[in-house]
């Protein structure tokens, strides 16, 4: 698809998920308002969120947007391709996925197609993501990395922009591993971004899989940049880390959890030889140990997970060997 702006109906596709969390869902939306022009579509994607009665009067607050109301949580990705799809319909030259706990400054829209037509519409992007409104905020995320525990980390997180980036206002496109899920800036002709799906891989309900995207597109040489110069203000939600996990939890968001912890697998899997794990991840074993103890004692109804990682080790060998196609939509 050419990247003239000319052949496009509208500039920027909007993608944004909710799933609970109303309010802080309309504290984004304001913000989407106030940057959209005539230009932009926004599709907004519920993956059946509990509150109905919120959930319709913010409909009615934002009835020009065009809703998709899923009756049950398929969640992050899946929900995004679903917009995705209307988008492209909408013949869009731009794609942005937007978490529903931004704040998106007015200028976004410009800021971001401007730094996009820079690197020709060929790149991934991202604004650095930040916790404050300050001139020099704290830093929530300037892209993802991989440790060695093969742990997914936001690059320079709780850290000040001016000690991350000491020369002020960096105005080059940084290149980075991957990107945090929370906003992805995507030319339409980049799209599908791999052969199975749009974007995200399906086997993914939620977590790791911006991470694996980033993985994914390095492997396909596509590149993902950082806009260091621009900033929105991520007010970070989501699941807790392993130690508050709860049965509880478990019980009420099985999903959730089985992504939070089997996901990581299922990208070191997928991404890796065996036999190189070990040398390319030196502390993965020693820290699996010392995790999967600590589960044993303090979460044993986790240990009920172990059959499922062999199982996505077998599913990712045969994934290797057929590779995925393109699957309906």
């Amino acid at each position: 698809m050419s990247s003239d702006r000319e052949s496009f109906t509208f500039r920027v596709g909007i993608s944004l998920v909710i799933h609970n969390r109303l309010e802080e869902v309309k504290k984004t939306l304001d913000s989407v308002s106030q940057a959209i022009t005539d230009l932009e579509r926004v599709c907004l994607v519920d993956n059946a969120s509990s509150n109905s009665e919120d959930l319709d009067r913010l409909k009615k607050s934002y009835q020009l947007f065009h809703w998709i109301e899923n009756s049950d949580n398929r969640g992050y990705a899946a929900a995004h391709h679903q917009a995705l799809n209307w988008l492209m319909e909408q013949n869009c030259q731009y794609c942005l996925l937007l978490n529903p706990d931004l704040t998106l400054p007015k200028t976004i829209l410009d800021d971001l197609s401007h730094a996009s037509r820079k690197v020709k519409d060929l790149w991934v992007l991202s604004p650095l993501l930040v916790r404050d409104e300050k001139e020099d905020p704290i830093i929530d995320s300037a892209g993802l990395e991989l440790d060695s525990c093969f742990r997914a980390r936001d690059r320079f997180q709780g850290i000040q922009k001016s000690k991350a980036f000491p020369g002020g206002g960096v105005s080059t496109t940084q290149p980075v591993p991957a990107l945090c899920g929370a906003m992805l800036w995507i030319p339409a002709q980049l799209l599908p971004l791999r052969p199975e799906a749009l974007v995200f891989s399906t086997d993914y309900f939620a977590y790791f899989e911006d991470m694996e995207l980033g993985m994914e597109l390095q492997r396909r040489q596509v590149p993902m940049g950082l806009l260091p110069h621009i900033k929105v203000v991520h007010r970070r939600g989501g699941m807790s880390r392993l130690q508050k996990f709860t049965e509880k939890d478990w019980i009420s968001n099985p999903k959730q959890i089985r992504g939070a912890i089997l996901n990581r697998y299922r990208t070191l899997f997928r991404h890796n030889r065996l036999l190189f794990v070990f040398l390319r991840y030196p502390r993965l074993v020693p820290y699996e140990m010392i995790r999967w103890i600590y589960i044993l004692f303090r979460k044993p109804w986790l240990l009920k997970l172990i059959p499922e990682i062999f199982s996505i080790f077998r599913e990712e060998t045969h994934r290797k060997r057929k590779p995925p196609i393109r699957r309906p939509d």
